[in-house]
């Protein structure tokens, strides 16, 4: 597949950018607002935040968290060691005890088969074999890849592709892996997928089949600062 820029995002490169990031946001109230309802700028708006209690044995260690197609929540702490709760439980049970170095992602789209975890040293899925309610074996997806960087290989969790390749940003600020976000397949080469910037995290799953990307777009001129931010990618690729 032909990589895209972030100009075939979307985006209003450039001296567009603020005009960009003011309709994203725009776009994202309307969509998340139902009908009738008052629009975001004057009232509370879509979402709430929550207090959740976590193991223990994470507490000031959690690396990501994110949530089981059941509903059930999972954690991963940062020496790659794995909790997740039954739907509506705030009990949590350890999934996984094998340690990750430096994890710092999850994605948890596959469970109760299996999931992902980004490290330090790679991108491993985990899987649960038996149904016994833990992972039992570990697949390598990609190796010691460090993209001459030290450190966090990627910046923040996976996202997935229907296909089931994954999305991720290199967490590195020059060469020919910076500013981009990287396409992953687990049986072929990986590739980019969107580039143009200078910097960007990995796309987080927006309404309508979407994704959302937050960064930094390159200075339109020489010695001015890069530009702060949010990107819709329609549903392509």
């Amino acid at each position: 597949m032909t990589p895209r820029s972030s100009r075939q995002a979307g985006s209003g490169f450039r001296n567009g950018i603020a005009t960009a990031a003011i309709g994203a946001a725009s776009i994202l109230g309307s969509v998340l607002s139902a009908p009738g309802e008052e629009s975001p700028s004057t009232a509370p708006g879509p979402y709430t935040i929550d207090t959740l209690p976590v193991p223990d044995a994470a507490r000031g260690q959690v690396a990501a968290l994110d949530f089981a197609p059941d509903g059930g929540m999972v954690l991963l702490a940062r020496d790659g060691l794995i909790w997740r709760t039954a739907p509506n439980q705030e009990a949590w049970q350890p999934w996984s005890r094998f340690g990750l170095e430096g994890a710092t992602g999850l994605h948890a789209g596959y469970l109760p088969k299996s999931l992902y975890v980004v490290h330090a040293t790679g991108i491993t899925r985990l899987f649960d074999t038996d149904a016994d309610e833990g992972a039992d074996f570990v697949k390598s997806v990609i190796t010691v890849w460090r993209f001459g960087t030290l450190g966090e290989l990627f910046r923040g969790s996976p996202a997935v592709l229907p296909d089931g390749d994954l999305l991720l940003s290199p967490n590195v600020v020059s060469g020919s892996w910076s500013g981009l976000v990287m396409r992953v397949p687990e049986a072929s080469p990986v590739s980019p997928w969107l580039t143009g910037f200078a910097k960007i995290s990995a796309p987080a799953p927006g309404p309508e089949e979407t994704w959302i990307l937050a960064g930094q777009a390159p200075a339109a001129k020489e010695g001015e600062k890069p530009v702060a931010a949010l990107w819709i990618v329609p549903p392509a690729g």
